[in-house]
């Protein structure tokens, strides 16, 4: 008996060896495929930080790194497009890897070092080891490599993602510490460039999301009371971010200008306004402390990094100057920079990409999704092949891009307020951090739209993208996606990477490509330090 009783326990005991030695050996086949892209992703942009160099961003940049390193001050001393926060690091990066132009490149090349294991650590949560490091190829490609340039709205697309990294582990542990990350990750990207306000109102829309979702789980003695003041006062607040979101459009507020930049954040508040008016009713105390409990460490954790930048400015008395420089007079003159965006008849190029995503959530038998795998191949194949032929099908190839954050972030809204995704708690929340951080985020673009801004926000598009696969697609069964991040990567690499599409746009003629020094910082007078913001 005593033997039998060995022998059953050592039978128990060799499954649960096997599976930890499983787990080990994908852990570590995880960690190796995560080096892999990293390290191929480094050396792509590295390759490239001497190449198309623009005579007039790095060296003007450069010059106003050299006076901050000297002493002077942004908005003090001299003029300055940014907040002020990028002015700091691009003088650390000259004082620490040497007085030249390159060493601003080389300081962006060690954040994108950093940037691309976060965003693995997110697409990771979408989809398998193999889908998350081709995922998070595509996005590294797509991004800084297309204009290696120390542009404030690189570090606005870091910092988005650093803190939506944050986000999603806040969705699986519910400690406000990662909350309090996000909202530093919010002020970081704020003193880089006054857009990073657009990821703080993301994280707001995606905590007033979580709240409403929390509400069957609030422990109140009055089970629900009919209390609708906090409805109300949130209503007001959701109408107000839409006015301003219009407002910020101003003159330019054409159906293309709504379609990209107003449309995600009014669907946004739509959805929160739908669920807010049909969630259990408690007085408004007791919701604005649900809330202000998941606030108060987002914005303390802005408001950190932005106090202890502008404490110089607060004690010398020139905080009103600041203020008036870095965002009264940018909103006042962005005018003259405007760019318009692409007409949203551009976005009927989205529907091969859908199609795709409804195909992968619908087909459940293997040779089924074997066979269209292998027939979606051949069409990668045969796309990219006329992209390379004709420049006219590549510009469509490219709009089926531009043009898909607001159809994503309607579809998954309308996802969201469909009572047929209940019981996937922690997919929808995901969904929505990514489509509110991507809806937002793509206000970079405005109002300068030229197709290099697009850049700086298609790796929170992708994300939105796989998030919606995620939900649709149960098992996270996302074979069908893989041709669709193949061809987009090999079209990248082919065409954009190529075409220098930030001075040439959108004409995917074949160009020389010259490699070109980038010069030394000169004096201090050499050139005008008021710089057009990128």
């Amino acid at each position: 008996m005593q033997e039998h009783q060995q022998h059953a326990s050592a039978g128990s005991a060799a499954p649960a060896g096997v599976c930890t030695q499983d787990t080990r050996t994908a852990s570590r086949g995880a960690q190796w495929l995560l080096l892999a892209v990293v390290v191929i992703s480094t050396l792509l942009l590295a390759a490239r930080l001497n190449v198309d160099s623009n005579f007039a961003d790095d060296p003007v940049q450069a010059q106003i790194a050299e006076r901050v390193l000297h002493g002077q001050r942004p908005h003090v001393d001299f003029q300055y497009a940014y907040t002020g926060g990028l002015a700091y690091l691009h003088a650390l990066a000259l004082h620490i890897f040497g007085d030249r132009a390159l060493s601003l490149r080389l300081m962006l090349l060690v954040f994108f070092v950093a940037w691309v294991p976060g965003f693995w650590y997110i697409a990771r949560k979408l989809s398998s080891t193999l889908g998350a490091s081709l995922l998070t190829l595509l996005a590294a490609v797509w991004s800084v490599p297309t204009y290696p340039s120390p542009l404030g709205s690189w570090y606005g697309l870091y910092f988005a993602t650093f803190g939506t990294a944050a986000l999603f582990r806040y969705i699986e542990t519910h400690r406000s510490r990662w909350v309090f990350l996000a909202g530093t990750c919010a002020g970081l990207s704020f003193l880089a460039k006054v857009s990073g306000l657009y990821f703080l109102v993301a994280a707001v829309l995606f905590l007033v999301f979580d709240e409403q979702n929390m509400q069957g789980e609030v422990q109140f003695r009055d089970r629900e009371v009919p209390d609708t003041a906090y409805s109300v006062l949130l209503t007001l607040v959701l109408v107000s971010l839409d006015v301003v979101l219009l407002l910020l459009l101003h003159s330019e507020a054409t159906v293309t200008e709504v379609y990209h930049f107003a449309l995600p954040g009014i669907a946004l508040s739509f959805l929160l306004l739908v669920r807010e008016w049909g969630v259990p009713r408690f007085p408004i105390p007791v919701r604005l402390w649900q809330i202000g409990g998941r606030l108060l460490p987002l914005l303390l954790g802005a408001f950190v990094p932005v106090t202890i930048f502008l404490a110089p400015y607060a004690s010398s008395g020139t905080l009103g100057k600041w203020f008036r420089e870095a965002l009264i007079l940018p909103a006042v003159g962005w005018q003259a920079a405007f760019h318009s965006a692409i007409n949203p008849v551009g976005a009927l190029c989205t529907i091969p990409p859908l199609m795709v995503l409804a195909l992968n959530a619908e087909l459940r038998s293997e040779t089924a999704r074997r066979l269209a795998f292998i027939a979606l191949c051949l069409l990668a194949v045969a796309g990219l092949n006329q992209a390379l032929r004709y420049p006219e099908f590549a510009r469509w190839v490219w709009l089926s891009a531009a043009t898909a954050i607001p159809v994503t972030t309607m579809i998954g809204v309308s996802l969201l307020l469909s009572g047929t995704r209940k019981g996937h708690g922690k997919q929808t929340s995901q969904l929505m951090l990514l489509i509110a951080v991507a809806g937002l985020c793509s206000l970079v673009q405005f109002p300068f739209s030229a197709p290099i801004y697009f850049c700086c926000v298609v790796p929170l598009g992708i994300l939105s993208y796989v998030g919606l696969a995620n939900l649709v697609s149960p098992g996270r069964r996302l074979l069908l996606l893989l041709p669709v991040a193949g061809f987009y990567l090999a079209f990248v690499m082919l065409l954009i990477l190529p075409n220098r599409i930030y001075s040439r746009g959108l004409s995917f003629t074949p160009a020389p490509q010259a490699i070109v020094t980038v010069p030394q910082v000169g004096g201090v007078g050499a050139l005008d330090p008021l710089v057009r913001q990128r």
